[in-house]
């Protein structure tokens, strides 16, 4: 799967966090109320709102990632528009600080951040011209040209925040360039590709002033990715050793590798699971939509459970691509603070496993980071989801009425 098919697929397997309502009036440069104004937490630069994004899909990537610069919402969170006063108001993810905003005519903005102690406090918002920002992206160290590339739009990372969620817009490009439309501030620009696989190793930190009308970067420089996931998968696949679950539907799952486990007994295997409903999550140690949202998500489901827990069973497994980690005492060390700043301090309660290997992402052929897999009390993998283990649960318990 390209990397531009990746950006388009969210976690579908998993429910929305309970989102928090963001708000607040917006006016112009000259005090009026901006009527109109798009508000959002993400940003496209390729003249595409989010619906015309999905309905594209894969199908016509040449459409998607085209008209660079041109400034459109993004996400499966629907943008707001203000209203005849200027007022929007937006529900979001509960981890969302920040909402850019652009006028109609996407000419004026303004990036506004909220009071993590009093989110619902309503701001205050003037807008400023926008700057055009651009350049183009190269690669260093392979020859040939770049196929496709995206670029990063961040905002500066906060020390105080361990999953440094600083995203705000992308723009893709088959001519490996790229453009933003952003008002006044300090940013980062990082980039990627998968035409060779390849990622800017340091970011590019860049200030822009409201004197200015455009910035032009010059050349973000990219470099392979040499070991990392995406060059893992591929040689996977050139050597024909790459699975696909998908193909074990109704049959059992591949086999796992474990590296260490706790909260199950050491060389455990999906078999010792049979007779209860398995959720078997993977996710990774530096991901933070997992660490952030779906890990949170399945505490929530465990806990909301409780009296049904004899009959599913929630398993974690952490695959580590960077092999650094040799045991789960060491993956918990490493996840203090985001224990403390984002898991309210708890453990996870359910059993989690580890594999420092690419073994198991290999036979199961899983794409992306974040895969949530369901296994019924047969043992066998079958198609679903969180709400269709909830309501496999709700028919077990109306049947032992």
């Amino acid at each position: 799967m390209s990397m531009a098919l990746l950006l388009l697929i969210a976690p579908a397997t998993l429910t929305a966090d309970e989102p928090k309502k963001l708000g607040g009036r917006v006016t112009d440069g000259e005090g009026r109320p901006a009527r109109g104004a798009s508000v959002s937490a993400f940003w496209g630069a390729n003249g595409l709102d989010w619906d015309q994004v999905v309905a594209l899909g894969n199908k016509e990537p040449e459409k998607l990632w085209q008209h660079e610069g041109k400034m459109e919402p993004w996400g499966d969170v629907r943008p707001a528009v203000t209203d005849a006063d200027g007022r929007f108001s937006i529900p979001v993810p509960r981890r969302t600080k920040t909402l850019m905003i652009c006028d109609r005519e996407r000419r004026h903005g303004a990036v506004v951040y909220f009071d993590p102690k009093h989110p619902e406090a309503p701001v205050e918002v003037r807008l400023s011209p926008l700057v055009r920002v651009f350049g183009t992206n190269k690669l260093s160290g392979l020859e040939g040209p770049l196929k496709w590339t995206c670029t990063y739009l961040h905002l500066p990372y906060e020390e105080n925040d361990p999953l440094n969620n600083t995203k705000i817009a992308i723009c893709g490009s088959y001519h490996a360039r790229f453009e933003f439309m952003i008002p006044p501030g300090a940013y980062n620009f990082s980039a990627s590709s998968d035409s060779p696989s390849s990622e800017t190793l340091e970011s590019r930190s860049v200030t822009v002033t409201a004197e200015q009308t455009e910035v032009d970067l010059g050349a973000l420089v990219l470099r392979p990715r040499i070991g990392g996931f995406q060059d893992r998968v591929d040689r996977s696949k050139a050597r024909g050793a790459w699975g696909d679950y998908r193909q074990n539907f109704g049959k059992q799952p591949p086999p796992w590798h474990l590296t260490d486990a706790r909260g199950v007994a050491e060389g455990s295997k999906l078999s010792d699971f049979k007779g209860k409903w398995v959720v078997l999550y993977f996710w990774g140690p530096n991901c933070a939509p997992c660490l952030g949202k779906q890990l949170p998500e399945l505490m929530a489901f465990y806990e909301a459970h409780k009296a049904q827990r004899d009959r599913f069973e929630i398993l974690a497994f952490c695959c580590d691509f960077s092999e650094t980690l040799t045991d789960v005492a060491a993956l918990e060390r490493q996840l203090r603070h985001v224990r403390k700043a984002v898991w309210g301090g708890r453990e996870l309660p359910f059993p989690v496993l580890l594999d420092n290997t690419f073994q198991t992402y290999e036979r199961f052929g899983l794409e992306g980071v974040s895969n949530l897999l369901l296994i019924d009390p047969m043992g066998k993998l079958v198609e679903g989801n969180l709400q269709d283990l909830e309501k496999n649960l709700a028919h077990l318990a109306e049947g032992s009425k």
